[in-house]
């Protein structure tokens, strides 16, 4: 697999699984995603089994696992999976992931993603607050626009409700395994919060265990993992002034009406 430094470790490009406590598949996602992110992983390559083993160092039954079960979890990455995988061919990749703002092509990707949204039916007005939205979060948070109403981080998603619409779903990007229209979503294995009761508003996913990750909706949760993971939610009880942890039950599990005057400022999913 070619990088841009083909010096790999010297240049922190290496693909190295390293040895954490969180399930190996998990590891390796990650691995990947941040590949993505950092443009380690060009658009257009093509992604090697065998080379896939060697760089990360673990089995061909994982790396096999990853790219067919798992692959909604690179979010933005489109595999075209075929027969060919069986023989270890090589697999082609299309990475659709955006910079930050801070990047000199924002203004074009801000462009394209407006473009797409008004094709999808999106009005000026829907188009102008959901950035809007957008620009407060990645200002606040940090992360990458990847469509017009959806942020991805290290660990996971948020998307913004479109205007006058009960629930968040992306509107413009491809998402493997979720609604691409109205409806309360929290894709499989994910735990996701939302700024309203009743799971409406606007919605984060997260999937990375082992770590707390900001989480902006206190509306209400669900825990949509695989069944017996809890998640802990790191609070913040305005009443009482006082910091503390709460476990969630056991997946699948969820609460649709968040404790008033308590904000889930951080998720730790599993």
């Amino acid at each position: 697999m070619t990088f841009d430094d083909p010096t790999g470790d010297a240049a922190g490009n290496s693909l190295r699984v390293g040895r954490v406590a969180a399930p190996l598949r998990e590891q390796v996602l990650e691995v990947l995603r941040q590949a993505i992110l950092d443009f380690r992983l060009k658009p257009g390559q093509r992604l090697i089994e065998r080379e896939l083993i060697e760089q990360t160092g673990v089995s061909r039954t994982t790396i096999r696992e990853v790219l067919r079960l798992k692959v909604r979890k690179v979010r933005r990455v489109r595999f075209a999976l075929s027969r060919a995988l069986a023989t270890g061919a090589a697999i082609a990749v299309t990475l659709a992931v955006a910079t930050g703002p801070a990047s000199a092509s924002a203004a074009g990707a801000r462009s394209s993603f407006a473009a797409q949204a008004r094709s999808h039916g999106l009005s000026s007005a829907q188009i102008g607050v959901l950035q809007r939205e957008v620009n407060a979060y990645i200002a606040k948070y940090g992360g990458n626009q990847i469509a017009i109403n959806e942020v991805a981080f290290t660990g996971g998603n948020t998307v913004f409700a479109v205007p006058g619409q009960k629930y968040a779903y992306p509107v413009t990007a491809a998402r493997a395994g979720v609604n691409t229209g109205p409806g309360e979503i929290c894709p499989y294995e994910y735990f996701c919060t939302f700024a309203l009761a009743n799971f409406e508003g606007s919605e984060s996913e997260f999937y990375r265990c082992n770590d707390t990750l900001k989480n902006n909706n206190n509306g209400s949760w669900k825990n949509d993992q695989t069944p017996g993971i809890k998640a802990t939610l790191y609070i913040y009880n305005t009443t009482v002034h006082k910091y503390g942890t709460v476990i969630t039950a056991p997946a699948y599990s969820n609460d649709a009406h968040w404790t008033s005057g308590v904000v889930m400022y951080e998720v730790d999913p599993c």
